[in-house]
């Protein structure tokens, strides 16, 4: 869960702002003391500019099927964040848990081979033995030990980039002007609610494509009469709150969790209780349902959902020239 202060210019992260350029001295010195490793296999690098929620993953899944229709052999090359585990790993539902590969992995895994490891590298050497010609990076724009095919920067229309400042002082990973130069193209999920679109460092590379998405409801989907209440711990939880409502939902409260999130069975039990108190039910996302308890799982309503491309061409075209290539 982002910090408040990240959203809008304040007294406190201006205050910040020196631990901010010496994060920034940091980030540009990284790729003259690292060696980039290049891989015999294509890769895709699904990235933001900012600290977690801006919707890479579904974009993964998304990019992902439409590989696989393709004829590709697609894998999907992951830290683990917050994963017990390190060295390269094939990743297997069945065998691995949330603290051994961490969330995103064991969602990824059920369209794809999913390979983690601390350093990416590894994760990729490991997935080109096993024959994949196409390697989808789940995150990975800023680092610069892999050389990258197609890099793609995920934009969320509501949040933007906050208040354009790096971390720590907002929720930039690097400026985005520098992502921007390195993006092949841009994806803008939801509405431009924050005119990101409009930022001189986009009209600065007009050539670059902007690619407009948004999150729906798709698979088994809850009853939307019934009142809800919602919780989820990912970067951006008013993402997942934002959906609901532009989807219908009757959402009568809202619970905000710290991104990947461990749910203890306490605090499942209070949001139990609390739900009963509202007489309603609970929902939540489908990154959040892999840390659930398992006595909550008939308990909790999942909303799952897919990318909704607003012109497929566009993405398509630029698959279909990468392939090419």
């Amino acid at each position: 869960m982002q910090p408040k202060f990240w959203k809008k210019r304040s007294a406190l992260s201006l205050a910040l702002m020196p631990l901010s350029v010496l994060y920034s001295i940091a980030s540009f010195l990284r790729p003259f003391l690292t060696s980039r490793y290049r891989a015999s296999a294509t890769i895709i690098c699904v990235g933001n500019v900012t600290v977690g929620g801006a919707g890479k993953t579904p974009i993964v899944l998304a990019i992902t099927e439409l590989l696989s229709i393709k004829g590709m052999k697609v894998a999907i090359a992951s830290r683990g964040y917050k994963g017990d585990i390190k060295q390269p790993t094939l990743v297997d539902k069945n065998k691995h848990t949330v603290n051994s590969v961490g969330d995103e992995p064991l969602m990824l895994t059920r369209i794809a081979p999913t390979y983690i490891a601390a350093k990416r590298p590894l994760a990729i050497s490991m997935a080109e033995k096993s024959g994949a010609n196409i390697i989808i990076m789940d995150d990975g724009m800023q680092n610069p030990t892999v050389a990258k095919d197609l890099t793609l920067l995920v934009i969320d229309g509501k949040y933007g980039i906050g208040n354009s400042l790096i971390m720590p002082a907002g929720p930039l990973r690097e400026g985005i002007s520098n992502g921007v130069k390195r993006a092949d193209a841009v994806i803008l999920i939801g509405a431009d609610e924050t005119g990101i679109l409009q930022h001189k460092a986009l009209q600065t590379k007009p050539s670059i494509p902007t690619i407009r998405a948004k999150l729906v409801p798709c698979g088994e989907i809850p009853d939307k009469t019934r009142p809800y209440l919602a919780f989820a711990g990912i970067g951006n939880p008013d993402k997942f709150f934002s959906t609901l409502a532009a989807s219908g939902y009757n959402v009568i409260g809202e619970v905000p969790f710290p991104d990947h999130y461990n749910y203890t069975d306490a605090d499942i039990n209070t949001l139990i209780n609390k739900a009963e108190n509202l007489g309603a039910e609970l929902i939540t996302t489908q990154k959040d349902e892999v840390r659930l308890p398992i006595f909550a799982s008939k308990k909790i309503r999942v909303l799952t959902v897919k990318i909704a491309w607003e012109d497929e061409t566009q993405i398509t075209n630029l698959l279909d020239n990468l392939i090419k290539k």
